[in-house]
């Protein structure tokens, strides 16, 4: 079969738009293999710690006596009372912990938030709360807060702790004590407060009470962690206070203390 005259022309036209095309890939610069990312921008981490470290560098952890030393300018009143012109506090006499602090002006909490402040700016940090008299009252963590207020501005912020005692949670946790082995434990124990009868435990990690009741048992450290009838005090949680000592305490749905004390029996 031959060739046309006509394909002959065709063909070094068809030949140059090949080479040019070539020739225009081979200039454009080649796309990258693996586009690089944005470098990310640093974020700052949340403050768990609403309250603490407060502004002039109170630890509300604090003895009485460290205070004093501290910080210039506070007198001594009745009743454990500490008192400065920015700052008072109250102090449980014996052990000297800080049981109540109150900022009057200018020392602020860890978040900013100061006497002078709008409650709606204290509502945006610390949402949640109960309103009272004009007063605002919420839990963060540890803290019990009322931020007294007039005309919804701060006046005093007052820091309770929720529990007996402020905690210093910058410190490092104290290592958590060796689990109490379950053989050890094994034996009658009686009620000697908040009732009577006798538990006996098992070194299989099972108990039985006089009254019929039984159920199961482990250790956590010094605390005994009971399921079945025992969960009626505190839940089931007791703690090995002393040795041949199981103690509970608990509160109830009204707020009533309960406390239950059991004594190894000799065997």
């Amino acid at each position: 079969m031959g060739i046309s005259r006509r394909s002959i022309i065709l063909l070094p036209g068809l030949l140059a738009l090949l080479l040019a095309g070539s020739r225009a890939a081979e200039s454009r610069p080649a796309k990258p293999t693996g586009a690089k990312s944005a470098p990310a921008i640093p974020v700052e981490p949340a403050r768990t710690n609403l309250v603490e470290p407060l502004s002039n560098g109170l630890r509300l952890s604090m003895k009485k006596e460290e205070v004093l030393r501290r910080f210039q300018g506070l007198t001594e009143g009745f009743g454990g009372l500490v008192e400065g012109r920015e700052w008072t506090f109250w102090y449980t006499p014996g052990t000297g912990d800080i049981e109540r602090c109150t900022l009057k002006r200018e020392v602020r909490l860890a978040c900013g938030i100061g006497v002078g402040d709008s409650l709606a700016t204290v509502r945006g940090k610390f949402p949640g709360g109960a309103s009272s008299g004009g007063n605002y009252q919420v839990v963060s963590g540890q803290y019990d807060l009322l931020f007294e207020a007039y005309q919804e501005q701060v006046t005093r912020i007052r820091i309770s702790p929720v529990g007996r005692r402020f905690i210093d949670e910058s410190a490092p946790p104290p290592p958590k004590p060796k689990d109490v082995p379950i053989p050890s434990l094994a034996g009658s124990w009686y009620v000697t407060r908040g009732g009577g009868g006798m538990v006996v435990l098992k070194a299989d990690g099972t108990y039985t009470m006089g009254v019929g009741g039984k159920g199961t048992f482990r250790t956590d450290g010094k605390e005994v962690l009971f399921k079945g009838a025992l969960e009626a005090w505190n839940g089931g949680r007791g703690t090995l206070s002393q040795e041949g000592v199981l103690e509970f305490h608990w509160k109830s749905v009204e707020g009533f203390p309960n406390s239950i004390v059991l004594l190894r029996g000799k065997e």
